[in-house]
């Protein structure tokens, strides 16, 4: 018995373009230094959500954030792959320390440091954690 279906093609592609105004944002969002500049890239229980998203405020970047945490309208901006990547770049570029860090005990994030020491974190140059 032969079967005859009609599937389409999988037409997804990995985001490549740099938005510089994503990227600005990104980077501001890490200098913030509030409890919102730790960037989640996954869910790692109902309490902590992946974070792909930067909160603006009057046009700056004020942290990482998931939308459906929050009731009120908030401006926020979702980024890519590509656009981390690049943060990173140049964030490293200017001086600063990245570290993947554990909050309790399994909630996975990024934290930025001017220091090159960040207490229990593990220091990375990029992040390339799947996020598109």
């Amino acid at each position: 018995m032969e079967i005859t279906l009609n599937i389409p093609k999988n037409t997804y592609e990995v985001p490549t373009e740099v938005r510089p105004e994503v990227v600005q944002a990104i980077c501001e969002a890490f200098l913030c230094g509030n409890c919102n500049a730790t960037y989640y890239p996954f869910s790692s229980s109902v309490y902590r959500k992946a974070t792909h998203h930067v909160e603006l405020r009057n046009g700056k970047g004020v942290g990482f954030i998931n939308p459906s945490d929050y009731q009120s309208a908030r401006d926020t901006i979702r980024f890519h792959g590509c656009e981390m990547s690049a943060a990173v770049s140049a964030l490293r570029q200017a001086g600063y320390h990245i570290f993947r860090i554990y909050y309790c005990g399994t909630w996975m994030g990024y934290r930025l440091s001017a220091k090159p020491f960040y207490m229990d974190g593990t220091e990375v140059r990029e992040i390339n954690d799947f996020i598109d």
